[in-house]
């Protein structure tokens, strides 16, 4: 408890105000008394009232990076002929409101801060990418023409599946050993035998670091939304999925090639779909302040076989109703599932 031996200024009052309501607004609904209901009624009529105002400010801010944003380059393409899209990414709201239907319990709607430029892959791995990578690493990655994976990922140009989280690390640092990316800034610490396995890590503040890496859930969420609120990227209804994704309704029990359906509106393709994705690190507690912005910046441990990483995106298996911009999973990372892809991302300080 703080005590106050003077008078509070308006922005302490204001501060303090909306702490309380934050504390009302986490009780759920059906707990909360008549007295609760009717401050928080008060404090901002309603959640959608506040959720309103804070797209308002937040779409204000969205503009104005985005005008910066065009004034640079918003695009490279790497010596392995992958194209990355640089997005400069502030603040916005991640997670889900209570509205949301299908929600999930780990998605509280909160205001993160990226506060760094970021480059995205604007297509997941390829099958024929990755063979590149996989016959330089003398059999010690699943290799690209694997018999088992023929059902599922048919093409060259489809997404390279049934990849753990290690290898998707590992092929992070080959990438930026390609492309003359000091070892200093490569993001992953192989374990105390050298092997990208159990007891490996995301290095610390990796975020500060130029080489690739997979992205955090944050990057990730920013880049899929595109600045849209709503439950996918491009709107709501379930009309238009087959436009842009290739989910259970679509794709016949397979990947399909990269880019073969629209992007979202920053050239992004199958953020939804095709190849569930895996994230940086293990899922984290999200915060429940709508008030003030949590920053990116996560803290990393040894990755052990028990615990599981974080995903996102969903696959060709999912169903409709799974598929939202929120949505979060996980797996333990030595799993090969015939659904499970990536796309690389690297913090951009040019």
């Amino acid at each position: 408890v703080r005590v106050y031996n003077r008078p509070l200024s308006k922005a302490e009052v204001r501060q303090l105000f909306h702490a309380g309501l934050q504390s009302l607004a986490r009780i759920v609904p059906e707990k909360r008394t008549a007295r609760q209901q009717a401050l928080l009624s008060a404090g901002f009529r309603s959640e959608d009232e506040l959720l309103r105002r804070l797209k308002t400010e937040l779409a204000a801010a969205q503009s104005k990076q985005e005008a910066e944003f065009a004034r640079g380059n918003r695009w490279y393409v790497n010596s392995q002929g992958q194209t990355f899209v640089i997005l400069t990414a502030g603040e916005f709201l991640m997670g889900s409101p209570e509205s949301e239907t299908d929600r999930g319990p780990t998605e509280p709607l909160h205001r993160r801060r990226i506060g760094r430029r970021f480059a995205i892959a604007a297509k997941e791995v390829t099958r024929a990418q990755w063979r590149v990578f996989a016959e330089s690493q003398k059999g010690q990655v699943l290799q690209a023409d694997d018999p088992t994976l023929q059902p599922y990922t048919p093409t060259d140009d489809s997404p390279m599946l049934a990849i753990t989280w290690y290898e998707a690390a590992r092929y992070c640092d080959w990438l930026s050993k390609q492309e003359g990316i000091p070892k200093d800034q490569w993001c992953y610490e192989p374990n105390e035998q050298g092997q990208y396995g159990p007891g490996m890590k995301a290095k610390d503040n990796f975020w500060e670091l130029t080489g690739y890496r997979l992205p955090t859930e944050a990057e990730w969420e920013y880049a899929c939304r595109a600045g849209t609120v709503t439950v996918r990227y491009y709107g709501v209804t379930d009309t238009l999925l087959p436009k842009y994704v290739r989910a259970q309704v679509n794709a016949d029990e397979h990947a399909w090639p990269v880019a073969g359906l629209k992007p979202n509106d920053f050239g992004l393709f199958d953020m939804l779909g095709n190849a569930h994705e895996w994230m940086n690190i293990l899922p984290y507690r999200y915060p429940t302040n709508l008030l003030v912005a949590a920053p990116d910046t996560p803290k990393t441990s040894a990755i052990v076989e028990t615990i599981n990483c974080a995903m996102r995106g969903e696959s060709f298996h999912t169903l409709p109703v799974y598929l939202r911009s929120a949505r979060r999973d996980h797996s333990v990372p030595f799993v090969r599932s015939v659904d499970f892809g990536f796309r690389p991302v690297r913090t951009y300080a040019f």
